[in-house]
């Protein structure tokens, strides 16, 4: 795996306007045309035995596609670093239709529960009535969603491994 890595990547959010910049990312390097993503695996508190995943865990897939979108990159390369057991570097690839559903559900608990929170906490007053109460149509969107990213990390192709 040869790659041209630039370290220190700064945070970087989706737009400049008001309305996208609540969202940003800050992948651990940018590459040539994408971006890395390193992971260690705690191993509940044994990183030691831990052994590279066979398939990463799904609950990274929207940190990842939300990281190509900010910075406008085409695939991540996800690598699970072990202290004793090797590591792996997962390839994925940007997949749109998958981030623009995530991003309507962020936008929607940002918007919608985030800012007015925010805004009543600053005047003093309860922000209970803000916490989220999930819909049924909300839970299945969700359930589809954890399906749509359990089949993006069995599509991840394994490019490296040590």
């Amino acid at each position: 795996l040869q790659v041209s890595v630039q370290t220190h990547v700064a945070f970087q959010t989706l737009g400049e306007d008001l309305s996208e910049s609540w969202l940003g990312a800050s992948p651990d390097g940018l590459l040539t045309d994408g971006l890395l993503e390193i992971k260690c695996p705690w191993n509940r508190g044994s990183p030691e035995l831990m052994k590279p995943w066979d398939t990463p865990p799904p609950y990274y897939v929207p940190q990842i596609q939300g990281q190509m979108e900010v910075f406008d990159r085409e695939y991540v390369h996800l690598l699970c670093y072990t202290p004793n057991h090797g590591c792996k570097v997962f390839r994925f690839e940007r997949d749109r239709a998958y981030w623009e559903n995530c991003y309507s559900m962020l936008a929607s608990f940002w918007w919608q529960h985030v800012v007015p929170a925010r805004m009543a906490k600053e005047r003093g007053f309860d922000v209970d009535e803000y916490a989220p109460q999930e819909s049924p149509e909300e839970t299945r969107r969700r359930c589809e969603m954890d399906s749509y990213a359990r089949k993006i990390v069995m599509d991840a192709e394994v490019v490296h491994k040590w």
